[in-house]
């Protein structure tokens, strides 16, 4: 319901790769700012098995899902001409069991069996205000089969207390709780000169919401020495990477962390950073239910709104 900062992305490769509720998943995204979809409306990212293309053509968000695992993906404006396009491309034995619309609560151009809602708990409806004057695309939270409220475990009120006060007219069991939690690093350019998260670093990121990476460093036991935040969804030039070299070298013995969507783009400058002895390292983050009690009610609440759909139909 509102513009970024949810923690979509995060769900939707926990839902893909993780969750182990589907076989054969596919995914469906909008491809918003994939520079491709301005010469054509629709393009397969991955067929499950190859990737084609990288995120200079089809942007950060589909390739990092893309890569979750060999997930057959595809961007497209219209979902219903991306999905035709990817059943296509794939192989009778690769069809999927699942299609997962990252982003697709106003898609009116496929029959949903699911909508899942994500709403963070920090700030659920923002001002409360319709673009442009706040961050909502509509106030309607009907059609959500289910509501799972982000980033539970960061706000003073209880679950039963944030169903209460938000979605008061919802029946309470169709509303979870979760959380996203520091999963870890790569290093992905140049050799580490410490092992452990004692370090001072740089951030860097183009994300919908810079200060949950913020959040997520300092839990890990890093030393923020600096944040250069470029917009959200930021192609990076090479002058975006010369003047974060020039500002790494300047302070010397930091290294740069980073988000995984980040790095499908800066990784085309990985030499770059090697060279200038610059540690580049990925940060990573998971999804998760605040207890085994509310993923268990997850699932239950997913297979019962499957089963249903199906049997309708």
């Amino acid at each position: 319901m509102t513009v970024g900062g949810t923690g979509k992305s995060v769900f939707v490769a926990w839902l893909a790769k993780e969750s182990k509720f589907f076989d054969k998943p596919a995914v469906l995204l909008h491809g918003y700012k994939s520079p491709i979809l301005v010469s054509q409306n629709v393009f397969i990212v991955s067929d499950g098995s190859s990737i084609f293309g990288d995120a200079s053509v089809v942007g950060d968000e589909p390739l990092h899902i893309a890569e979750q695992g060999n997930i057959a993906t595809a961007i497209g404006k219209d979902r219903s001409q991306a999905l035709q396009a990817l059943l296509k491309a794939l192989p009778v034995t690769g069809r999927p069991d699942a299609v997962i619309l990252d982003d697709g609560y106003q898609t009116a151009t496929i029959q949903k069996d699911c909508s899942i809602l994500l709403v963070d708990a920090r700030y659920p409806f923002g001002n409360g205000y319709l673009l442009p004057a706040g961050p909502l695309r509509e106030h309607d939270y009907s059609r959500a089969d289910i509501i799972i409220f982000t980033h539970a475990d960061e706000v003073d009120f209880s679950l039963i207390d944030l169903k209460k006060r938000y979605f008061p007219s919802v029946n309470p069991i169709r509303i979870v709780g979760g959380r996203h939690v520091f999963a870890g690093i790569d290093i992905v350019a140049g050799k580490a000169f410490m092992e452990n998260f004692q370090e001072s670093i740089v951030l860097c990121s183009g994300i919908a919401n810079p200060y949950n990476l913020e959040k997520t460093a300092r839990e890990a036991g890093f030393n923020i020495v600096h944040h250069i935040i470029f917009p959200d969804h930021h192609n990076y030039e090479i002058h975006d990477v010369q003047g974060i070299l020039d500002h790494m070298i300047a302070l010397k013995n930091v290294a740069l962390v980073t988000t995984a969507k980040d790095w499908t783009k800066l990784r085309s400058f990985a030499k770059a950073f090697s060279d200038a002895g610059i540690v580049c390292q990925i940060v990573k983050i998971r999804f998760e239910f605040l207890t085994s009690d509310e993923y268990a009610t997850f699932v239950a609440l997913l297979q019962n709104v499957l089963v249903e759909g199906r049997a309708a139909q």
